[in-house]
């Protein structure tokens, strides 16, 4: 691969600009365009991003021959046919989660990499991030021992993303808080713990706030909310999911309710304990004594971390660490849960 790679980012939006900015803190990575829907957007987002060349058709952007690799970072709706399209292009491809509107779409994208012989990887961002890294080295460490069980959550107090528009749309979204913000905690456990394989799934979802028009009231999360518009997803999603090594997890993820904003990823295992989010604790035993105590890490730009990461697979042909495999686990586990709520009973995964 030539020393400068050049990327085209598709969705300029709030990530895909957090995307341009964290490539210009790499040394030989130029991002070539970006590519928005309709051509006044991709201008003006075009000029937020400080990038020269836009495109109002992502597939004019995927004509460019320079371009080695593009970033998905649209609705979640578009996310397969971009990449598919992308993967046919002869593009490499990180896609921002969730993969997908379902684990049919994913294991598509995961076929369609491999026919085309190009690196295809997820953007779960929270890998990357100081805590993420400390904990990976703490489970290797073997002081947690065996892990029977994980608990995880992702709660706003107040914080409906675009109320009204695509995030809680169920045709465009898919799902709401659960698969929005709740996948980027559940990857982070399932890597810390190896990656099991799930077998049952069991959840209840609610939509309380999110009919509401008192906008003060609920809090937006980034984006302006379109009124009149729908609210077909949930607000809260709990669950419980079973795997083949006996490990169970408990999650829960909310964009609105009467409780604390948090979030934390906390592990079980049979000699110690670790809890992710906003620090790394360690609870366990040492000289013959309980401790717990909070572990040193260093802080980083998880995002340019994980742009790095993606740029080296590409210069030297190694598999990512976050792989699209990974990305259809995650998606079958989430549509087991989403299925489990629907129905109102434990399903198989």
């Amino acid at each position: 691969m030539a020393k400068t790679i050049r990327v085209g980012v598709i969705g300029a939006g709030a990530i895909g600009k957090i995307h341009v900015d964290a490539y210009r803190e790499l040394p030989d990575v130029e991002v070539v365009a970006i590519a928005e829907k309709g051509t006044r957007r991709a201008k003006e987002r075009a000029e937020v991003c400080g990038v020269d060349r836009y495109f109002g058709d992502y597939r004019k952007l995927l004509e460019l021959k320079e371009i080695d690799a593009v970033n998905v970072c649209t609705p979640n709706y578009l996310h397969c046919r971009q990449t598919l399209d992308a993967l046919k292009a002869g593009k490499h491809v990180i896609c921002e989660k969730p993969m997908a509107m379902n684990v049919a779409e994913a294991r598509k994208m995961v076929a369609a990499a491999k026919k085309a012989r190009r690196t295809f990887m997820m953007a779960f961002c929270q890998r990357f991030f100081g805590p993420g890294q400390t904990a990976k080295k703490l489970m290797k460490s073997g002081e947690v021992g065996k892990v029977y069980h994980v608990r995880l959550e992702y709660i706003r107090r107040r914080g409906i993303p675009g109320l009204g528009g695509w995030f809680t749309s169920q045709a465009q979204a898919g799902g709401g808080p659960m698969l929005d913000v709740g996948v980027h905690f559940l990857d982070l456990a399932l890597w810390l713990t190896g990656y099991p394989e799930a077998t049952t799934a069991s959840a209840g979802s609610h939509r309380v706030f999110g009919h509401r028009k008192d906008y003060t009231y609920l809090g937006m999360w980034g984006t302006t909310p379109v009124p009149g518009g729908p609210f077909t997803v949930e607000d809260l999603l709990s669950g419980f999911v079973r795997f083949k090594n006996g490990m169970t997890v408990k999650l829960e993820a909310a964009w609105a309710c009467n409780s604390d904003t948090r979030g934390f990823v906390e592990i079980l295992g049979d000699k110690g304990g670790l809890k992710i989010l906003p620090d790394v604790e360690f609870f366990g035993k040492r000289h013959g004594h309980l401790v717990d105590m909070k572990a040193q890490f260093k802080k980083v730009n998880g995002y340019v971390e994980e742009l790095r990461h993606f740029v080296g697979c590409l210069r030297t042909g190694r598999k990512p660490m976050a792989t699209g495999e990974q990305g259809a686990k995650v998606q079958r586990i989430i549509d087991a849960l989403y299925k489990s709520a629907k129905l109102k009973k434990e399903v198989r995964v």
